[in-house]
């Protein structure tokens, strides 16, 4: 009985022992097929969960767009544009104006015979001793409209001299312009003496005019050629040929 127990209990031994490598070896491998599936699944995932953690770059948020700005307002033009006043330096040309800017003054506006600016200058001069000499000498060599430009010493006018240059017009076409020079001085005791120079061109040939002045006067020298003749008055004119056959006819008189 004892053998039969015996081998009873070998055979359940074996087949528990069977039972149990069939199960540890079967649960094994299933074991071992799922988890290399996860393990390869979740190794799978976990990789790319890193490469698009680290890789791939958070959506940035869409910029807000900007406000649109309102349009300034235009300032109105300023005073001095409508004007047409500069704003600095210069002055504003007016437009009903012909002279231009920066045009030169004349030194005197040219006057007729009654007007004989030399006198006006000496007058305004404050010149006395030597006024009469000087209306004389003006009234003498000035016959046409004239321009003048006179010199004196301002801070002792009465004991200096005095000297005017004048430019005349004339309607002649050959010899147009002509020049004359005043100069006086006081010479002591309220007394004054001066010396006129009229410059005048001429289309006539020097032997002409020479000609027609000796008729009442005479040929008193010759400087280097050029005849001196002095009138019935008392004044020498020397005579100067010039370009053209014309001749320029220099009085000197004693006023």
């Amino acid at each position: 009985m004892r053998s039969k127990w015996n081998w009873i209990g070998a055979g359940i031994g074996v087949l528990l022992a069977s039972s149990s490598f069939f199960l540890r070896h079967s649960g094994s491998a299933a074991t071992g097929i799922d988890l290399a599936g996860i393990l390869t699944a979740k190794s799978n995932a976990l990789v790319l969960a890193q490469n698009a953690d680290t890789g791939a770059k958070p959506p940035q948020k869409p910029a807000a767009k900007p406000k649109p700005v309102a349009p300034k307002p235009s300032s109105p033009a300023s005073p001095q544009a409508e004007s047409g006043t500069p704003a600095s330096g210069g002055s504003a040309a007016s437009p009903l104006s012909g002279a231009s800017p920066g045009a030169p003054t004349p030194q005197s506006d040219p006057n007729t015979v009654g007007e004989l600016q030399p006198v006006l200058h000496a007058q305004g001069a404050k010149i006395t001793t030597c006024m009469d000499t000087i209306i004389n000498q003006a009234s003498s060599v000035i016959d046409s409209a004239h321009t003048a430009i006179s010199t004196w010493v301002t801070s002792a006018p009465n004991d200096n001299a005095f000297q005017s240059t004048v430019g005349l017009s004339y309607p002649n076409k050959a010899a147009p312009n002509a020049a004359a020079i005043l100069f006086a001085a006081p010479v002591g005791s309220g007394r004054c003496e001066g010396e006129t120079v009229q410059i005048y061109p001429t289309a006539q040939a020097c032997s002409i005019v020479q000609a027609n002045l000796i008729k009442e006067g005479r040929t008193v020298a010759t400087l280097q050629a050029l005849p001196v003749v002095e009138t019935k008055s008392g004044a020498r004119d020397i005579l100067l040929p010039s370009a053209g056959g014309g001749c320029v006819v220099v009085a000197i008189g004693l006023k």
